[in-house]
């Protein structure tokens, strides 16, 4: 009903409407408060070297202001140095090398012309990988890319937006609709867009003036009335995907963006509702939570090649032996093979329920996995404190604890838990649970710090929040966790014990906000 209520909303409307904070320019959502092309107004754009802070023109980090101007000391003919150091005719470049800047009467070795601009393609965020290509506010140029160091998913305004720190940087761009889940795959961002069955490949190296955007978008349900893509992680060239309304794990040619196997995780035909839920690789096999199921399925992808050879309709593979053609891919039959169901007893459940798997993160030899403990029977709300649990890989069997498998308890103060992320010896669970359809009553809202260094793990002290808590990363030495109740992201410094937050996602048209997941930049 959802999808079909957007649809109708979107079928009736004439015009953008755009999330607060935003501005409909051109027809596309604009945030005005940090894009250098729309800074503060739709049209206003910042000078070369500008950054939009708070929907004003300031030079980016770096950057000297000369008058009116925003100049590269190191690089800029017009400022070479110092403001107003105009390189002659003579000399018309200005370079830096071993950390001395002069006007010369060429470029440096290894250094590129840009105009009379020597500079280094690599790390320049005024030409970054290409002469005239300019990183966005609070982009870096790394590796001839802009970058960021964190980015959002943020569902409500089907938008990814990056971040440096809590700050906002570069420019938010639209995804399909409702994105739930980030991967990166080399040097590209993918985005899981739950209810529009698709997945939106972000480059960060297109031609100029916009180095960031969406390169291409993957079909990858097509038939189901109401998509529902949960998840997305990547491997080897490929890309994972729980295909929550089809009850699948689908395997993607990330070269491709096509669907070359679509493994169905419940083919008993017992569930009333098996659930995908996250995803981790391992050992050449894929564990997927069973969040409707109680259950991890294992299925082995280890058949499952990158970037596969095309095939025509008709082509029986017949040239590449023990292989199928698939969706115009010759696929190797044995790839994506259903092996187990892993069943989760109840009791690792803390109370007379099931333990609803959700997220999984591989450590060394062991897969641990969050349990949410939710009623089905009483509106899918926590039903007692949230638990870790966890697979041997070695055995794919669930480790033992002193009295039947490990349960760890993450305590009352953690409700739902969401993902869990790895910072040394110490895993962080994010927790929290929001009533959205009901009182909007939260409750279990805490990151809860996990010491592996002990022998069965213990949870430490909670670190309580004032946001409900699911998505998790760690970047830089801190770790960011992502709200479900608002737009904000919470940073947690473990060396200082200190707890900061800012709004990230902003609201939609009726004031919603959710920030589905977030990951950092390798």
């Amino acid at each position: 009903m959802l999808a079909l209520a957007l649809a109708a909303l979107t079928a009736c409307s004439r015009e953008t409407v755009c999330p607060q904070g935003q501005l409909a320019c051109n027809g596309k959502c604009t945030a005005v408060l940090t894009d250098v092309n729309a800074c503060g107004a739709c049209g206003h754009a910042c000078g070369a070297g500008g950054a939009c802070s708070l929907g004003q023109c300031v030079c980016a980090s770096g950057l000297a202001t000369c008058g009116s101007a925003c100049a590269d000391l190191a690089s800029d003919p017009s400022s070479c140095g110092s403001c107003g150091a105009a390189c002659g005719d003579a000399s018309p470049f200005c370079t830096t090398s071993a950390g001395a800047t002069a006007c010369a009467a060429s470029c440096a070795a290894g250094q590129t012309e840009c105009g009379h601009a020597c500079v280094e393609l690599a790390s320049n965020r005024l030409h970054c990988g290409a002469c005239g290509r300019s990183c966005g506010s609070g982009e870096r140029c790394n590796n001839q890319q802009c970058v960021s160091d964190l980015y959002l998913a943020c569902a409500d305004t089907n938008q990814i937006v990056e971040a440096v720190g809590l700050g906002a940087a570069g420019t938010a761009e639209t995804v399909g609709t409702r994105p739930v889940s980030l991967t990166w795959l080399g040097d590209r961002l993918y985005s899981a867009n739950s209810l529009g069955g698709t997945l939106s490949e972000l480059r960060f190296d297109l031609p100029a003036p916009s180095p960031v955007g969406v390169s291409r978008t993957f079909t990858i349900d097509a038939t189901s009335a109401f998509p529902d893509l949960e998840y997305v992680v990547a491997g080897e060239g490929l890309l994972y995907v729980s295909n929550a309304a089809l009850g699948n794990l689908d395997v993607v040619d990330a070269s491709s963006g096509t669907v070359m196997a679509a493994i169905h995780l419940d083919p008993a035909g017992t569930d009333a509702f098996t659930g995908p839920a996250g995803i981790a690789l391992a050992n050449g096999k894929a564990y997927v939570a069973l969040n409707g199921a109680d259950a991890i399925a294992v299925v082995d992808v280890s058949q499952c090649p990158a970037a596969p050879p095309a095939c025509a309709p008709g082509d029986d593979c017949s040239s590449h032996a023990g292989s199928a053609c698939v969706n115009g891919l010759c696929v190797p039959t044995g790839c994506g093979q259903f092996l187990q169901r892993i069943a989760l007893p109840p009791s690792l459940a803390s109370t007379a329920t099931g333990p609803t798997p959700f997220r999984l993160l591989r450590v060394g030899s062991r897969l641990y996995f969050t349990l949410q403990n939710l009623d089905r029977a009483n509106g899918f709300q926590p039903a007692g404190e949230g638990r870790l649990a966890a697979l041997d890989l070695a055995t794919d069997s669930l480790v033992q604890g002193a009295s039947g498998p490990l349960a760890i308890s993450l305590g009352d103060a953690c409700r739902n838990p969401g993902a869990l992320v790895l910072l040394g010896d110490t895993l962080h669970v994010a927790c929290g649970y929001f009533d959205y359809f009901g009182t909007k009553s939260k409750l279990g809202m805490a990151i809860v710090p996990v010491s592996l260094a002990a022998d069965p793990p213990v949870a430490k002290a909670p670190i309580a929040a004032e946001h409900v808590l699911s998505p998790i990363a760690s970047c830089g030495g801190a770790i960011y966790a992502g709200a479900t109740d608002t737009g904000d992201v919470v940073r947690y410094d473990p060396a200082t014990e200190q707890l900061s937050t800012a709004e990230l996602c902003s609201p939609d048209a009726n004031g919603n906000a959710f920030v589905a997941d977030l990951a950092c930049r390798p």
